[in-house]
């Protein structure tokens, strides 16, 4: 039975939640993201490999939501009897990686994260508080995690216009639990890349299914696949031996003002073990991270002591961008190192008149470190040409998956209604958590172990197809009409049911898909 009284309450902060997002609505929906070229949208497109720019106005829409739930936290009680707490990091970060990343980029945009903290704060806020997820959800016991995510979801339906079945779809403890605790920002097209879907490639055949084997449905299954995956990835992290950071040698030319000015910048204390988790985020060596780093507090202080604007190498501006999402730390390095309430970043919006403009002030800041310290460490500063030509992409492990002969074999034969045996890891069920026709148990071995996703377009493209396992052919996303299985295919053992394989919110908080073993499936 459940509690009364607790409803109660809830209820309660639910109807006060809505309150408040009438109060400050008009506002939040005047608020623009950038000139209304929706140019923000097409950057998390970019970024993310997304074809379709209305999942990523959708990403938007849901994380403006739950920020004005966080907003509402910070809203004096009034004397109310509903009682408030103050808005805890270690569980509002407890998020679907999609949400993450429309708030990691937003923060890149500082200007106008500020402009939009202010105004679904009232005015009580500058920002709110933000650290890179990964920390949240690899080193929070997982338990505590999965209550936070269940909790934000709720959170999230009250205030959003979306349809609820959207929001289930994309809060799928497990998907987020995988994507958010492997991804990884890489060069689009890298050899790591390309060295990582190898490596997968080779467990996919070995028998058993190597690290994508699990034997149980307990969410510390989760855990333990993820960890073994985090070792294979970081086996593919080229080994380098490179020359470690020079001391800073700065002209004599310089006035001496400006030179006792280096070893502050030199020395300046970044967030613990940013090098560690700057390299793992990268997949680069500590020795390069360490390279990279050093260039990015020469930036820091050429931008510091020539008061004139800078732009900095890819190389350079992933570690201003990771450096930003520490986003209190950096707010007390502005004030102490740049003599600013906060060094603001604002990325290009990617016109024609940008990409001129930023070529000509890189050139100026490569001959600025020429001038100051009487070189250019080529590994940080490349051509224009080439750093202009870069592009760098947030792939999640699914992005891996998609890339395997394996993942391919099964998605053509599908498609062909080629009838043959193959066999795939069973059911580790990570992937649902795109929009609307994409949402279902997608990528990464998905339910019962076809992987194809269980509901990939409106209509079919169930989670099997096949008698026994996997979650029937399957109608609206998901499987069946009860959920991912139904009653036409997979039943209660093997397909999970009508409540862990799909039911309404697909994939389901416990398992998706049946057996924990590679088992082999007619297609």
């Amino acid at each position: 039975m459940g509690c009364a009284s607790c409803n109660g309450e809830k209820q309660a902060i639910f109807n006060d939640i809505r309150r408040y997002k009438g109060q400050i609505i008009a506002k939040v929906k005047a608020h623009k993201f950038d000139n209304g070229n929706n140019s923000f949208a097409s950057k998390i497109c970019k970024e993310n490999s997304l074809t379709d720019m209305n999942i990523a106005l959708a990403w938007i829409e849901l994380y403006k939501s739950f920020m004005i739930c966080l907003a509402w936290q910070m809203e004096p009680e009034k004397g109310k009897k509903i009682k408030k707490t103050t808005p805890d990091r270690n569980k509002y970060l407890c998020l679907p990686y999609e949400i993450l990343q429309v708030w990691r980029l937003h923060i890149l945009y500082s200007k106008n994260y500020f402009d939009f903290c202010g105004v679904i704060t009232e005015g009580r806020s500058k920002s709110i508080d933000f650290i890179p997820p990964l920390q949240v959800w690899k080193f929070t016991d997982i338990t505590a995690v999965q209550k936070s995510f269940n909790q934000n979801k709720e959170f999230i339906e009250v205030v959003t216009e979306l349809p609820k079945s959207d929001i289930k779809a994309l809060f799928v403890f497990q998907s987020s639990y995988y994507k958010n605790t492997l991804s990884f920002n890489l060069l689009d097209n890298s050899p790591t890349f390309n060295l990582i879907v190898s490596r997968m490639e080779e467990e996919f055949k070995k028998t058993g299914g190597g690290v994508f084997s699990i034997q149980t449905r307990d969410i510390n299954s989760l855990k333990t696949v993820s960890e073994a995956l985090d070792k294979l990835i970081f086996l593919c992290i080229p080994q380098e031996m490179l020359s470690p950071p020079n001391d800073w040698q700065i002209g004599q030319n310089i006035p001496t003002a400006d030179r006792n000015k280096g070893v502050n910048f030199q020395n300046i204390q970044l967030p613990q073990n940013f090098a560690f988790f700057f390299a793992r985020h990268h997949l680069i060596s500590i020795q390069r991270a360490n390279i990279y780093i050093d260039e990015y507090k020469k930036f820091l202080y050429l931008s510091h002591v020539t008061k004139l604007e800078q732009t900095p190498s890819e190389e350079v501006d992933q570690v201003w961008h990771y450096h930003i999402t520490y986003l209190e730390d950096y707010k007390s390095f502005s004030s102490q190192k740049m003599g600013t309430e906060f060094f603001h970043h604002n990325p290009a919006d990617g016109t024609t008149e940008d990409d001129v403009k930023y070529r000509g002030v890189y050139e100026s800041t490569k001959s600025g470190l020429m001038s100051f310290f009487g070189h250019i460490n080529q590994y940080a500063w490349p051509s224009a040409q080439v750093r202009f030509s870069q592009s760098y992409k947030w792939f999640s492990h699914p992005d891996f998956i998609r890339k395997t002969s394996v993942w391919n074999s099964v998605k053509t034969q599908k498609q062909n209604s080629v009838v043959r045996t193959v066999y795939l890891g069973g059911g580790c069920y990570v992937g649902c958590g795109y929009y609307r026709g994409m949402y279902g148990c997608t990528f990464f071995i998905g339910c019962g172990g076809i992987g194809y996703g269980c509901g990939f377009g409106y209509s079919h493209y169930g989670c099997g197809i096949g008698h026994g396992y996997g979650c029937a052919a399957a109608y609206s996303g998901c499987g069946g009409f009860g959920g991912c299985g139904g009653s036409s295919c997979g039943g209660m053992s093997s397909c999970g049911g009508v409540s862990s394989c799909g039911g309404s919110s697909c994939g389901g908080a416990s398992s998706c898909g049946g057996g924990g073993k590679l088992i082999y499936l007619n297609i």
